[in-house]
């Protein structure tokens, strides 16, 4: 486990709450090169890419922690996911 640093006006710091989140991962690939459309939205101490986003796309967000292992805040991320593919609009 170790932290990773949100960007501010991300979806993900707004679900999550905050600019410094504890996640779970462990790399033996990061990313290097981001297609078309997405940003940089999380990074671990050491630099590496944790959370991206989709530029324009109301709920698009990737990740390289695994919030599934960790129980507390990350755990708004799926309940995020869950709300953005209920029919109803989503709250962010």
């Amino acid at each position: 486990m170790h932290s990773a640093t949100l960007e501010v006006d991300s979806t993900v710091a707004r679900i999550l709450g905050d600019t410094e989140v504890l996640i779970s991962s462990a790399h033996h690939q990061a990313l290097d090169r981001l297609g078309a459309g997405l940003k940089v939205t999380g990074r671990s101490p050491d630099g590496i890419v944790e959370f991206i986003e989709h530029e324009t796309h109301p709920f698009c967000i990737a990740t390289q922690a695994h919030p599934e292992v960790l129980d507390g805040p990350t755990d708004r991320l799926w309940m995020a996911f869950v709300d953005a593919v209920q029919p109803a609009s989503h709250p962010f």
